[in-house]
């Protein structure tokens, strides 16, 4: 048995398992290929169209921990590669984004184990009635494929259960603990409040146990004060949403880790009043900033227009959440700002508007939660009216209908769409997840006489303004024409006139706007705020603006409603977010078209680099990406102010927010390094780091200026132990030996150790010294590792002592295999690799053979000497060479499993399990075990193997031998050895053993001893069902003849 592991890596393979998971469907996707080929062909019998059609759906997918034995053809046992691949990368804990999410773990029966499965195989199907002999002599091809098929079914059954017995020993050996009751956990926000008496606990623990806690020497800085409505904690540090009352408006606050403390048990926070000076103050500017009344025409050209035009405006809107019992799920209601009211820093909705969003949520939600059903309804209304939306992928990678002809377009589709959601809403209300909601019908036509006034029409529609004595303010609302049976006068400006109306229809319009005018107020202040950018068409007078632009070819052109300007001493005018908004946008659009080849360019670039991401995530990053490059070409505005104020410098690492940067600022004769918000300062095409805003870059370099004078100050190493090692460089690299130091410090058990490179030190006989900031950060780092391995365990029990006395459960629980994640797929093909030692030799020996034809007289017997000593597959007797398939029996399993468990729903509550970490190195880290025995999983895998399949392992096929643990002895040293202390029975099946005797009894009768877990199975088959009939009633006549009546084991 061969098993193996590789970890993901990130940095060469990207972030996503899509790539590893498209490649374990290589195999279903070659055979795709050969039937998709076939079917557009053409010129196939309606039997073979049947045959192709039946496998665009039997191709063997994934399996996982849910794979039941006994129903080999539910959906559970063959998942998609878009649903494995989705669930392990979204299945995250707190790692570092560039460690492996997730391993490769390859499983690969030896020959002699296959042929031991191949036979229980045989054996099982022999007792169903399909004798192996008996089919071959048959001479029918269709009966001898479904005999294949049935066998390779068995087999790949028997993995699979095997791969699910190794992945719960995977997780025995992890001996990891989670959390055994999940929703008895505290919410992030809980365990904020909290962590201030956690630390606080920890610290009073550690003086006590005489660790020294590093403390500020110099006066103790000033803080602000604040009050937050929520928090978003992240890697180094978090941001605060704030209602500022001075200025009735929220406002969002990052804040570093180091510069903020949050009070235990309230929603306020201390921030270092500098640091919160400086940045409330840019908030300030930004508002006032956005806010300003800007002339729109001073650079453009301007026509008028009364036709119809696509705009642009800002969108905002407020996001409240709302928790679905049923299914414990938050689900996300959006409220436009015209829906609610703002007051005091809460948002008030009225109860209708807030009840209609929650009926939306939900069905968007349910038509996720039971997609099955909905499918189902699909899949039977598409048969039913005789469409065909089966998805094939072409020659280019891309997905397309198989059969275009049959699938609705335009009216049609959109009325069968419709038809599909009404019978999908029914489904809902009779299972009680959504309440029925009556339609309003018209029963009564008669008309009645309003006073209402016509504000615009369509081709079906009017819109009208009604007041009503029962209204609070006057309605206005699209009425239908055929309602209205007077003349229709939209007048400019708008006059009130008398209208006949059917009576039903306007009163119904007058009880709605009464029911949300009655309605209760409802108010939150837990929400959140988004803005963004949104398209809609107008049909309104407006105000065309001509701009010519440098760098543009045409002049940019777009349209703004007459109504949202106002006019001023000769210029149109208008607030600066709402001009820019637009202006923006229509850019970006016109460029689109103008640098179409630069865009389709950046496009292709961007899902090549993604692949596996959503369109969505791909279309963002492009669009992000072409804006920069018409941003350096001056064409496109940047987001915010933008001085432009130029530091030499380069970009050292660069995180989602932030990035570390090294900074060689003039006048000052060093580098040094800080971390500046991404959202600050660009980069420029030489290297150069370009700040948006120069006030605050200057301020910023100045302070770090002054930081890295200390820093930068040679200080002693104070040490009780010195010693130098050598190390091994890289080629090229000079020579340099590390210097490892040992120190105890107050309260650890062990000393704390530290090095550095003999290059970065100044050495003067014993007395060694190291610029500062490098001595603080190699000490701090020690110390914290220190007290980590030794104290950790303490401070996650305090943790859990807290949360116990708030209510919560932290009991406990050993891992499971039902914990983890993984995907396995069964794979039967393998092809000879270019690392293949016979496929290296082999290449030698070729390059010989051409070396010797090559010459005027060749010697032809050297060459054949050389050709007998080239290696052949054994079975076909090809030369081996990279990229031949390998003939024989080649199944083989592939598992992908993440690297965190599925069970804990709380990101920082994941258990994080790497099968690279070794035992030997294993250490407790903040409570937890890390490290993982292979050598012990690897042994363990043959013991299942062996117990479960009842296969008798010679010594030299295992493991333990091969790692050559086992010295080799005689025959009888080794019956001398074992027989102490032993019964007489035992020492006769270790003879049989190794004597060969176990192996010819278990060839003689390979399923004897084998559980009968497979023997009654029911078994698919991926033959198709007019063939399979036939071949029914085919292996039924030789069952007669044999004088069986049995029809077990046919699959259906």
């Amino acid at each position: 048995m061969y098993v193996k592991f590789t970890a993901h890596k990130p940095a060469q393979s990207g972030m996503s398992s899509r790539a590893i998971f498209d490649y374990l469907d290589k195999e279903n996707q070659a055979q795709r290929d050969r039937d998709i080929q076939e079917w557009r062909n053409g010129d196939v019998s309606e039997e073979r169209r049947e045959e192709l059609l039946q496998n665009f759906y039997n191709y063997d997918n994934l399996f996982n921990q849910d794979f039941d034995l006994n129903n080999l053809d539910d959906k559970k046992n063959h998942i998609s590669v878009e649903t494995a691949f989705r669930m392990i990368d979204e299945n995250k804990g707190t790692r570092n984004s560039k460690e492996a999410n997730f391993y490769m773990l390859n499983v690969s029966p030896s020959a002699k184990e296959l042929q031991h499965l191949e036979k229980q195989a045989e054996e099982i199907l022999a007792e169903r009635g399909l004798n192996k002999d008996e089919v071959i002599n048959n001479g029918n091809k269709d009966m001898l494929d479904y005999y294949q098929d049935q066998k390779q079914q068995i087999l790949n059954a028997q993995l699979k259960s095997y791969a699910q017995d190794i992945m719960n020993e995977y997780a025995h050996q992890m001996d990891r603990e989670i959390y055994a009751n999940q929703d008895k956990l505290p919410s992030d926000k809980e365990r904020r409040e909290m962590l201030p008496e956690v630390e606080r606990r920890y610290n009073e623990y550690l003086q006590e146990a005489g660790v020294k806690i590093s403390t500020q020497e110099n006066e103790a800085p000033l803080y602000h004060n604040l009050e937050y409505r929520k928090v978003t904690e992240l890697d180094k540090g978090a941001v605060f949403s704030i209602y500022d009352s001075s200025r009735d408006a929220n406002y969002n606050l990052y804040v570093p880790k180091e510069k903020y403390e949050l009070e235990a048990g309230t929603q306020r926070v201390s921030v270092l009043e500098e640091y919160f000076s400086d940045k409330y103050s840019d908030i300030v500017k930004g508002a006032e900033y956005n806010n300003q009344i800007i002339s729109v025409s001073d650079n453009a050209t301007v026509d008028y227009s009364k036709e119809r035009f696509k705009d642009y405006s800002c969108d905002d809107k407020v996001v409240i959440n709302y928790n679905y019992k049923e299914f414990d799920k938050e689900l996300k209601l959006y409220f436009s700002k015209n829906e609610c009211d703002f007051v005091n820093g809460n948002y008030q909705v009225k109860e209708k508007v807030f009840n209609d969003k929650v009926y939306q949520a939900k069905t968007t939600f349910l038509n996720k939660q039971f997609s099955d059903e909905r499918q189902r309804i699909f899949d039977e209304k598409a048969k039913e009216l005789g469409y065909n939306f089966t998805k094939v992928t072409d020659e280019n990678g891309k997905q397309t209908y198989l059969d275009p002809d049959k699938v609705p377009k335009g009216a049609e589709l959109k009325k069968f769409n419709t038809e599909i959601s009404i019978e999908f809403n029914k489904y809902l209300v009779e299972k009680k997840y959504l309440p029925a909601r009556e339609k309003f019908q018209i029963t009564d036509w008669n008309t009645q006489q309003y006073n209402v006034t016509f504000l615009m029409q369509t081709e079906k529609a009017v819109l009208t303004r009604i007041e009503d004595n029962r209204l609070n303010e006057p309605l206005q609302v699209w009425m239908p024409k055929f309602a209205i049976k007077s003349d229709i006068d939209v007048s400019d400006p708008p006059k009130e006139s008398q209208a006949n109306i059917i009576g039903q229809l306007y009163e119904n319009k007058i009880n709605e706007r009464l029911e949300l005018q009655n309605s209760k107020v409802l108010e939150f202040d837990n929400y959140s705020e988004i803005t963004s950018v949104k398209e809609r068409s107008v049909n309104k007078e407006s105000v065309i603006f001509n701009y010519q632009i440098e760098g543009l070819e045409k002049p940019l052109s777009f349209h703004i409603e007459r109504e949202k300007l106002d006019f001023s001493e000769g210029q149109y005018t208008m607030s600066r977010i709402e001009f820019e908004t637009r202006y923006k946008a229509h850019l970006f659009d016109h460029c689109k078209e103008e640098f179409k080849s630069d865009y389709d360019r950046i496009q292709a670039s961007v899902a090549e680099r993604l692949s596996g991401e959503q369109q969505s995530k791909i279309e963002r990053e492009a669009d992000k990406e072409f804006k920069n490059f018409l941003i350096e070409k001056n064409i496109y505005p940047p987001d915010e102010r933008d001085d432009r104020f130029k530091v030499q410098g380069e970009i050292d690492k660069a995180n989602e927010n932030s990035s570390l940067l090294t900074i060689k600022p003039e006048g000052y004769n060093e580098e040094f390094k800080l971390w500046v918000n991404n959202r600050d300062f660009s980069k420029g095409e030489k290297g150069e780091i370009f700040f948006k805003d120069k006030e605050q870059a200057q301020n910023l370099i100045d302070k770090a200026i002054e930081r890295d004078k200390e820093q930068k100050q040679q200080v002693h190493i104070k040490y009780d132990s010195f010693t130098v090692e050598e190390i091994q460089l890289k080629e090229g690299e000079p020579y340099d030996r590390m210097c490892v130091f040992e120190r105890r410090e107050e309260g650890l058990k062990d000393p704390i150790k530290f090095t550095f490179k003999e290059s970065e030190l100044q050495r003067n006989g014993n007395e060694v010294t190291v610029p500062k900031y490098k001595l603080d950060y190699r000490v701090q780092g020690a110390k914290e590792k220190a007290i980590l391995a030794e104290h950790g365990e303490v401070k996650n029990k305090i943790k859990e002592q807290v949360w116990q006395e708030h209510g919560f459960d932290t009991t406990k629980r050993k891992l499971e295999g039902k914990d983890l994640m993984w995907f396995g797929k069964i794979e039967t093909e393998r092809s000879y690799s270019y690392k293949d030692k016979q496929v290296l030799e082999n290449r030698e020996t070729m390059k010989q053979i051409n070396e010797l034809k090559a010459q005027p007289k060749p010697d032809t017997n050297k060459i054949k000497e050389l050709e007998s000593q080239l290696h052949r597959d054994k079975y076909s007797g090809e030369i081996i060479k990279e990229g031949l398939k390998k003939q024989g029996n080649q199944t083989h399993i592939h598992i992908v499993v993440s690297r965190h468990d599925k069970t804990s729903v709380n990101p920082k509550d994941k258990v994080s399990m790497s099968p690279m970490s070794n035992q030997k190195d294993s250490q407790m880290n903040n409570g937890a075990k890390v490290g993982f025995n292979r050598d012990s999983y690897f042994q363990r895998t043959e013991e299942i193997f062996d117990k479960k399949f009842s296969y008798d392992r010679p010594l030299e096929q295992t493991y333990q031998y091969h790692k050559g643990q086992v010295k080799e002895q005689s025959l009888g040293d080794q019956v001398q050895g074992y027989a102490k202390g032993r019964a007489q029975s035992e020492v006769k099946q270790f003879l049989e053993k190794h004597t060969g005797i176990a192996e010819a009894k278990r060839e003689l009768d390979p399923i004897k001893e084998f559980k009968k877990e497979f023997s009654n199975i029911p078994l698919p088959t991926s033959i198709p069902k007019t063939k399979f009939e036939a071949v029914k009633s085919m292996v039924n006549t030789v069952k007669k003849i044999m004088g069986q009546t049995s029809e077990q084991g046919m699959g259906y």
